[in-house]
C-alpha cells in the first residue's frame, strides 16, 4: 500500500516537472536579462536590463535602456529607441536615437552637433519575438564634445 502510494506521488511530481519543463510558467520574458555590450572611448562596456523594448505609444517609437552592472542611475546607462516601423535592416541617426551617458554624467547622443551613428538590426521578429543588432559611430555632447561608440551588439525582448 506504501509503495502504490509513493508510487502515485512520484509519477504526479514527475507529470509536473515535466509539464512546467514543457509549458513554462507563463511569460516571464521580463525577468530575463538582455545585454548591450559596446566600446566606448577605448573602454568595453557591458550594460544589462530586464526590461523590454516596449511601443510607447502607437506609431512612436520602441525603446529600451542598459545600465552598467554597478546600478549607478543616471549615468553608465545606454538608451536605444527604434521607430515603430523597425523591421531588419540598417538604420541612421536620422531614424534612431542612440544615447550614451558616461560615469560622470554626460551625455553622448546621436541627434547632437557632429554625431554620426550607423545601427544594423539583424533580428525583428516582432512583439513577442527577441530583436537583436550591431551599432558603431560617433556621438557627441550639446558643447560639441564627442566619443567613439565601436562594437556594439544589442539583444533585448519585444514586448508589444
Amino acid at each position: 500500500m506504501k509503495t502504490n502510494r509513493f508510487i502515485r506521488i512520484m509519477t504526479a511530481l514527475a507529470l509536473c516537472t515535466l509539464a512546467l519543463l514543457t509549458f513554462g510558467c507563463g511569460n516571464t520574458d521580463h525577468a530575463n536579462i538582455f545585454h548591450a555590450t559596446f566600446t566606448a572611448g577605448g573602454a568595453a562596456k557591458d550594460y544589462t536590463t530586464r526590461s523590454t523594448f516596449y511601443l510607447l505609444t502607437p506609431g512612436g517609437l520602441y525603446d529600451a535602456t542598459y545600465t552598467s552592472p554597478s546600478g549607478e542611475s543616471n549615468a553608465n546607462c545606454l538608451y536605444l529607441a527604434l521607430p515603430s516601423n523597425v523591421t531588419v535592416g540598417v538604420y541612421d541617426k536620422s531614424v534612431i536615437t542612440l544615447i550614451y551617458t558616461d560615469a560622470t554624467g554626460t551625455q553622448y547622443r546621436s541627434d547632437n552637433g557632429d554625431a554620426a551613428v550607423t545601427l544594423k538590426v539583424t533580428a525583428w521578429p516582432g512583439p513577442g519575438g527577441y530583436a537583436g543588432g550591431s551599432f558603431s559611430g560617433i556621438l557627441a555632447t550639446s558643447s560639441g564634445a564627442t566619443i567613439v561608440i565601436t562594437d556594439g551588439r544589442f539583444e533585448e525582448y519585444i514586448s508589444n
